[in-house]
């Protein structure tokens, strides 16, 4: 079993030295501190991702009004043309 590149039995190691260097009263009060830094860490990456997926969003929506516009642009002159085309042929 390999966990962050650790083998089982090198994660045993680091709990009882962990545990012979702390003691059993502290372990718990410094999984509750890891377990809410880890809460944290999450909360925070899930908010920062949900915010530069919205202004993502936000420019893409921009960058398609632009070349929805310069696509009319780009039309309007041609049904200008066809307009004085049908008008000049009417006169005819």
């Amino acid at each position: 079993m390999d966990f962050f590149g650790i083998d089982a039995l090198e994660i045993v190691v680091i709990l009882l030295v962990i545990l012979v260097a702390f003691g059993p009263g502290k372990i718990p009060g410094f999984a509750r501190g890891l377990a809410k830094a880890i809460r944290t860490f999450r909360r925070m990456t899930t908010e920062l991702t949900a915010e530069v997926s919205k202004e993502l969003k936000e420019l893409e929506e921009e960058e398609e009004e632009k070349a929805q516009q310069k696509r009319d642009a780009r039309a309007k002159p041609k049904t200008q043309k066809a307009a004085q085309n049908e008008t000049s042929d009417a006169e005819v």
